[in-house]
């Protein structure tokens, strides 16, 4: 006779894991306008620079993790594209596109010789460690 002690543990660890994957972060409604504001104002006192704002529409609602995506376009913007890039203008655009909304960090382009490679593919640091 086999002993399946071990099987129903498998089972429910891998169902477990599942619930882990298959859970929603969770996400709020925030009004785009307001929110585009709270990044430009972030990016403009980490980055040093001014934000465009000119191609933000009016009355788009987005589903977000506010903190998580404020902290995300900072980074991008104040660490590696000022940083690695040297942009002198940044823009931040809201668009809506059907259903969904576009919103865009955007700079001016920069030859090859200027972008070194990589940078987009390096982690965004957190705290002590990393992202990846």
């Amino acid at each position: 006779m086999r002993s399946g002690s071990g099987r129903p543990s498998c089972r429910t660890d891998r169902g477990r894991r599942r619930r882990i994957l298959l859970t929603r972060w969770p996400l709020r409604d925030v009004q785009g306008g307001d929110f585009i504001g709270a990044v430009a104002q972030r990016i403009e006192a980490d980055a040093g620079r001014s934000l465009t704002r000119d191609q933000v529409e009016d009355g788009l609602w987005l589903s977000v993790d506010s903190f998580s995506l404020m902290q995300a376009l900072a980074f991008l913007a104040a660490g590696r594209l000022v940083e690695t890039l040297f942009p002198d203008v940044l823009d931040i655009r809201l668009n809506r596109a059907g259903a969904w909304a576009h919103l865009d960090l955007a700079w001016p382009a920069l030859t090859s010789a200027v972008a070194p490679a990589g940078w987009q593919a390096e982690a965004m640091p957190q705290g002590e460690g990393t992202t990846s």
